[in-house]
């Protein structure tokens, strides 16, 4: 338990079964690499998370937009180039995200995008959750209300359900502002 009290725990997961306390499983890290993120459990154990290229690269683009003159706008073969993101493919993640309103586009000479707002109202879930669609760890979550036939009678249910308000509220905790001061 020592050991525990060192790191910096982002969550402690609580698995009790009939009332009784079972187990206490503590969410060190949320770990992103080029495929996955990673969850880094309290007892070593890791389980991943894969997010496409598509809501990692939305991701890149946000940050790389806030990085800028919040004025101006910028050119996509700019920012294609400084992200190392082929322009074509830069096209789609952009619509999608103009279409939210997450950025603003001008059209023309001296066009481009950037952010509608600044860097803190943006969430690391709100730009994954855009380009990803849910972001939850089981099927029978999707969809906020669970519709499995099985519900009433899993084990393992809680555990999702715990696994997915963990994520939620760690992927809705960090802004592209947090991103930008290194304060994840």
């Amino acid at each position: 338990m020592q050991a525990m009290e060192q790191k910096r725990c982002l969550c402690a997961v609580l698995f009790c079964e009939k009332g009784a306390f079972v187990g206490l499983r503590c969410i060190f890290a949320l770990r992103w690499n080029k495929h996955c993120a990673t969850l880094c459990l309290s007892d070593g154990r890791l389980m991943k998370m894969l997010i496409s290229t598509k809501g990692r690269y939305a991701l890149r683009v946000m940050i790389d937009l806030a990085e800028q003159d919040r004025d101006g706008y910028h050119v996509l073969m700019d920012i294609a180039k400084r992200q190392e993101i082929s322009e074509k493919y830069l096209e789609s993640i952009i619509a999608i995200l103009s279409k939210a309103g997450f950025v603003q586009a001008q059209r023309g000479r001296g066009g481009g995008y950037r952010l509608s707002r600044e860097p803190q109202s943006y969430t690391v879930g709100s730009i994954l959750k855009l380009t990803e669609g849910p972001l939850v760890p089981v099927a029978c979550l999707e969809d906020g209300e669970n519709t499995c036939s099985r519900a009433a009678q899993c084990k393992t249910l809680p555990i999702w359900m715990g696994l997915d308000e963990l994520m939620q509220n760690y992927l809705e905790s960090i802004t592209l502002a947090d991103l930008l001061e290194q304060q994840v």
